[in-house]
Parts: structure tokens; sequence; C-alpha cells
């Protein structure tokens, strides 16, 4: 058995490439040229992954990935449900926190002598034939106007694009840890550029005080690195803006 076995490893072994007993050359060869082809389209398949991988781990840099939605590889629903849910409690909790003592700030600082009505500021109308009260379909318009129109190309532009492109530029910069995330000299410039550029279409002084909530964009874009997060929260703090003025009264 064992001599049989020495004599098979020796001279029974075909090594890959070399005619086999009972093949033609022909089809030797033509064996030879599909293991070539499939190492190739191995090889193409691997770099074409590489290449996703890269541009991929750039969009998920720059916040733009959308939990999957615009990568290269296939999309997990699951990763894509998740990142979403996250993005809104996130959202939610920073509004949460922020809408009291900005509420209280606005009516301070505009003199407001009257009540709030919760009616007025959501546009709450009778739901005829249910019994209930819902805001009204131009409350929801405004707020997806905010959340699409505004708050999402504001937040690419600014966040996803100037910000980290000035966190590039700036190896220097000093990053002030705060909360997980950080306060940077990207995103002061970038909320510089923000505050002016909603000065520009109007010129008013208080304009310029978008300069403030556009750190807190900042700040949530380098926790989160996510521009849907802070798109959220952009729309939340527009809408809050809204909801005061209409729940007061204000021209």
């Amino acid at each position: 058995i064992f001599l049989g076995a020495g004599f098979w490893g020796t001279f029974g072994t075909v090594e890959r490439g070399t005619p086999s007993p009972g093949l033609s050359e022909n089809e030797a060869a033509e064996n030879k040229a599909a293991e070539n082809k499939a190492a190739e389209n191995k090889a193409t398949e691997s770099k074409t992954n590489l290449e996703r991988a890269r541009e991929d781990a750039v969009l998920r840099a720059s916040g733009l990935s959308f939990g999957g939605l615009f990568e290269r590889t296939p999309l997990q629903p699951k990763k894509l449900i998740s990142r979403f849910l996250s993005s809104l409690i996130w959202s939610g909790v920073i509004l949460a926190i922020i809408a009291l003592p900005y509420s209280w700030a606005f009516r301070y600082w505009h003199q407001i002598p009257g009540t709030f009505d919760f009616a007025r500021a959501f546009a709450i109308e009778p739901i005829a034939g249910l019994g209930l009260s819902l805001p009204a379909w131009s409350f929801i318009e405004i707020a997806l106007m905010h959340l699409i129109v505004i708050a999402l190309p504001e937040e690419v532009f600014f966040r996803g694009y100037l910000q980290k492109q000035l966190s590039r530029q700036f190896s220097w910069q000093r990053r002030l840890p705060l909360l997980g995330g950080a306060l940077t000299s990207a995103q002061i410039i970038a909320s510089l550029l923000f505050a002016l550029g909603h000065f520009a279409t109007n010129l008013q002084p208080h304009r310029l005080a978008v300069f403030f909530p556009s750190l807190l964009f900042g700040w949530v874009f380098d926790r989160r690195r996510s521009v849907f997060t802070s798109a959220l929260v952009h729309a939340g703090c527009n809408l809050l803006v809204i909801i005061l003025v209409q729940g007061y009264g204000l021209a």
C-alpha cells in the first residue's frame, strides 16, 4: 500500500496546466483558457469591490450614505431602518432639550404678553367623523418643505461638503471635546458662511443669529456623521420658530 501510494504521489499527480491523461491538446488548451478567464474575472471582481468599498467609505465619512441608501454595496434594509430610527431618536431628544429654553428666550426677547395657543400653533382642525383633532395638512406640508427643500440641501452643502472639506484642509484645527462630539474651527467657519448666506437673502441683522443653531447642526454632524440627522434637527428648529410665531399670534 505504501509503495503504491508513493508511486501514485510521484507519477500519478497531474500538474495544473499540463495535459492530463485522456485529454487532447485542444481540450487541455481550452481548460487552461477557462482557468485564466476565471482568474481574470475574479481579479476584476475584487478590484470592483475594492473601488466600491472606497467610494462607500467616502460617502460615510461625508455623512451622505443615508444608512446605505446611496452606497454602491447592496442595500441592507435592516441597516437602513436602524439608521433612520436612530436619526429620529437623536433629533427628537436634541429638539426636546432645546425647545423649552428657546421658547422662554423667544418670549422674553419679543416681550410677548399673551398666552400660547396650541391649536393655532399647529393649525389643528377637527377630523369629521373621527372625533379627533389633528394638525391640518398645511402644517404637515410646511414641515416636509422645511426638511426636504430647505434643511436637507443646506446640510448637504454646509456640513456634508463644506465642513468636511474645511476639516481636511485645516489639519491644524483645534477640537474642543463636547458631549461625544467636538467644536472645531471648521464648524465655526462653516457657520459663519451659513449666517452670511442667510443675511445676504434678507439684509436684516437678526438673520446673523442663525450662526448659533448652525454650530449645533455642525456638532450633530460631527457626533453622528449623518447629514440626515443634522437635517432633522435643522428642520425641527425652523419648525419650532414657526410654531412659536403662530402660537403667539405674531406677524
